[in-house]
């Protein structure tokens, strides 16, 4: 039965996230991306499996999730402000260290979704994931409010 349910899971998030980035959805479209959501769930599910992992989930980690689209739209100003000021962007190389739990379950968890949602915003791409320590390019030195809240 917990299989049937990650797998759902990830469906669900695979087909969700499609449907975020497609305009208009319609049926023709939507049958497809639910067969290969599904392809895809399953693969996740035994890749997990294959190696050996265990995912835990904390409810406070979904309050990243309204973050993320204000986070995507101060980046893309700072970007294009800098963009338009000088014609190289640079940023900074530095590390974050998250805040995990001693459970390895929720640590592994913690780390993958802190890695994927600081690559998500323009003003910071995760290069590694050392121990606590995510090493992160960023636009500026100091940490966005997106990656305040990540590190917790």
């Amino acid at each position: 039965m917990n299989g049937i349910i990650e797998v759902a899971a990830w469906w669900l998030v695979g087909l969700l996230l499609w449907s975020a980035t497609a305009s208009p959805v319609t049926v023709e479209e939507l049958v497809p991306a639910a067969l290969c959501a599904l392809a895809c769930a399953s693969s996740a599910r035994a890749a997990r499996r294959v190696v050996g992992a265990r995912w835990r989930v904390r409810a406070a980690w979904f309050a990243w999730a309204p973050r993320l689209p204000i986070a995507v739209v101060a980046d893309a100003g700072r970007l294009a402000l800098r963009w338009w000021g000088r014609p190289t962007v640079q940023g900074v190389v530095r590390r974050a260290t998250l805040d995990t739990a001693s459970d390895p379950a929720l640590a592994v968890t913690h780390r993958a979704l802190a890695a994927a949602v600081l690559s998500a915003a323009p003003g910071s791409v995760v290069l590694d994931v050392d121990g606590d320590d995510v090493v992160l390019h960023a636009l500026t030195s100091d940490p966005s409010p997106l990656e305040e809240a990540v590190r917790r």
